[in-house]
C-alpha cells in the first residue's frame, strides 16, 4: 500500500514470481513427481489388492526416509528409526508375513525332528 492507502503493483515481484513458473525445477516437480507419480499409482492400483496397496501407501514414509538417506545423506534420529520400525512392523503385521514367517520356522524344525527320529 502507498500513502493514500491504494495497492501498487510491484512489477518486479510479479516478474520474479513468473519467472518460478516457469522455472525447470517447479516444471519437473509439478509433471514428474506429482502428475506421473499419481498416473503410475493408478496403474498399480488396478493391478493388485485394495490391502496390499493400503500397505505399499502406508510404507511411503519409510521409503522416503530410506531414499533420503541415500540420496541426500540425511540422516533419523532414534524416534524416526522408531516410527519407521513400527510402520514397517505393523505392515508385516497385517499381511500375515511374521505368522507365516513363524509358522515356517516351526514346520523347519518339526521336519528337522522326525529326519532325526526316522
Amino acid at each position: 500500500m502507498d500513502s493514500s492507502g491504494s495497492v501498487t503493483l510491484h512489477w518486479a515481484s510479479m516478474e520474479s514470481k513468473l519467472h518460478q513458473l516457469t522455472n525447470p525445477a517447479v516444471l519437473y516437480l509439478g509433471l514428474a513427481t506429482t502428475a506421473l507419480s499419481g498416473w503410475l499409482q493408478a496403474l498399480g492400483q488396478e493391478r493388485i489388492s485394495a490391502e496390499r496397496a493400503a500397505i505399499i501407501y502406508a510404507l511411503d514414509p519409510v521409503y522416503g526416509a530410506a531414499f533420503a538417506y541415500l540420496v541426500l545423506g540425511e540422516t533419523l534420529g532414534t524416534r524416526g528409526i522408531a516410527g519407521a520400525l513400527i510402520v514397517f512392523l505393523a505392515s508385516l503385521i497385517s499381511q500375515g508375513a511374521i505368522r507365516s514367517w513363524l509358522s515356517d520356522i516351526v514346520e523347519t524344525r518339526a521336519e528337522r525332528e522326525r529326519e532325526k527320529a526316522g
